[in-house]
């Protein structure tokens, strides 16, 4: 009876905008907002493989794979992004939020953060890449622009061959920095650990390859429409 009771009360503490490709959880004890997408691209087959997972130290007490993000690093993701989209997509369809207190709930149905852990074993450095996508996103910013079109129901541009979405991933004929600016994204990335240019090992580049990767987690998701790839038609979420 008591859980029953805490149960309903949970329900009608919280206050829910839902959208055909969104949901929107805000919380009446506080001033948190949880945004949901209910569209998804996601490709598990994207990820790193299974052996890329496992940390190995090598004679040089080095190591370089990756791990699952701190509970601070992925708040930092979802935190930017949930900002973007309440002042973006959201904002359009005439969802009025506090984007400061605005959340990704969680990443899309085939999406996952991780962090890649390398260099000294005792101090090795942390970098968080999103994969799932036709490429890597090495930015909370470079997947604002794509949650944007996702959020907008995926469309296509005339022919249905090509996505209408502007990130450097899908479409990549404007730069990052640019679209930063148009979006007023620079608050949104911080610079990374380290100077200068990371050269990318081979290691690294072999991740951009499409790599079957085993079944090594479970993530729930809520149920999402998987949007189209580029040429094909509209599949059916699970």
């Amino acid at each position: 009876m008591a859980a029953g009771r805490a149960t309903s009360m949970a329900i009608r503490g919280r206050r829910r905008t839902d959208g055909p490709t969104y949901k929107v959880q805000k919380s009446i004890d506080s001033e948190l907002v949880l945004i949901t997408l209910r569209r998804s691209d996601g490709d598990p087959s994207r990820w790193p493989s299974a052996e890329m997972m496992e940390r190995v130290v090598d004679e040089q007490g080095r190591v370089d794979y990756f791990g699952e993000p701190t509970e601070k690093e992925s708040k930092l993701w979802r935190k930017k992004i949930g900002s973007f989209l309440a002042r973006y997509p959201l904002a359009a369809y005439g969802v009025s939020l506090d984007s400061y207190q605005c959340y990704l709930k969680k990443f899309p149905s085939g999406y996952i953060l991780l962090t890649r852990i390398s260099g000294n074993k005792d101090a090795p450095r942390r970098d968080c890449y999103l994969y799932g996508g036709q490429r890597r996103y090495d930015s909370p910013a470079e997947w604002c622009c794509h949650s944007k079109w996702l959020a907008e129901d995926c469309p296509m541009k005339w022919g249905g061959k090509r996505r209408d979405c502007e990130c450097v991933v899908c479409d990549g004929t404007t730069p990052q920095l640019v679209l930063s600016a148009k979006y007023n994204l620079n608050d949104v990335d911080e610079p990374r650990r380290g100077s200068g240019k990371k050269k990318r090992t081979r290691r690294e580049s072999q991740v951009d390859r499409p790599i079957m990767a085993k079944d090594y987690t479970k993530l729930n998701h809520d149920s999402v429409q998987m949007c189209p790839a580029a040429g094909s038609s509209l599949a059916s979420g699970h």
